[in-house]
């Protein structure tokens, strides 16, 4: 019997190689979002501001995921765009119409060693501060 039952490979058996690690939006979804005037393209163009337009849904797990922008598509005007990464054919193709990239980085995920070098480091500081300074 417990030959006939699957295995759980993939996302159900835990592994993470098949989740996503980004929101993803094309330059052709943007260029038809500005021409649809759902974007300004004056404007700097974020992960925030794509949600609130409609472009992008995140929700979800995806609530949490930075912004990648692909370079699927053509842009008529540059855009002022600011993301967590761009694929090198997004960059080129801004670059070529005029815009901006900015990347920004990731956040940092929570790690036990990096937890204890700032409680560590905080530490002399907070001692320092609540021992009163004698003066002679």
């Amino acid at each position: 019997m417990y030959r006939r039952f699957p295995k759980l490979k993939g996302i159900a058996g835990g592994m993470g190689a098949g989740r996503p690690k980004f929101v993803t939006v094309n330059l052709s979804d943007l260029s038809d979002a500005v021409a649809a005037n759902k974007l300004d393209g004056a404007t700097e163009i974020t992960l925030e501001s794509l949600k609130s337009a409609g472009i992008v849904k995140a929700t979800g797990f995806y609530r949490d995921l930075p912004l990648k922008v692909l370079g699927d598509g053509d842009l008529a005007k540059g855009l002022k765009i600011k993301a967590s990464a761009f694929s090198e054919s997004a960059k080129t193709k801004l670059e070529a119409a005029g815009g901006s990239v900015e990347v920004i980085p990731k956040r940092a995920t929570w790690t036990r060693k990096a937890h204890e070098a700032a409680t560590a480091a905080a530490k002399p500081a907070a001692k320092a501060a609540a021992k009163p300074s004698a003066k002679k």
